[in-house]
């Protein structure tokens, strides 16, 4: 997916797991995402628990969360969710992707 993204021009910043992700947010060399594309499932912090956190965050209105998972709606988190700006069930198309990053980029 990064690979995908970066083939538009745009620049990617991946992360492990969540954990990796905030302290990559917290490095004051990293410029403002405009949109955080979270996987829901992942290990050992997964999509619940990386939210829980950005909330805390004094940035968090400034920051846009995409979900992407293979969980229905009802499973995974709606965008009316404060933080989460959409959802991008999985699998998805690169066309799909693209209008994602287009809509918030």
């Amino acid at each position: 997916m990064a690979d995908a993204i970066r083939a538009t021009g745009r620049q990617v910043f991946t992360a492990r797991d969540g954990s990796q992700a905030l302290a990559i947010l917290d490095n004051p060399e990293t410029p403002r995402p405009c949109v955080i594309l979270l996987d829901w499932v992942m290990r050992p912090m997964d999509g619940a628990q990386f939210l829980m956190h950005l909330r805390a965050r004094p940035d968090a209105a400034e920051l846009s969360v995409v979900v992407t998972s293979a969980l229905s709606m009802v499973e995974a988190p709606t965008p009316a969710a404060p933080v989460i700006s959409g959802f991008l069930p999985k699998p998805f198309e690169l066309e799909d992707l693209v209008r994602v990053l287009d809509h918030h980029c």
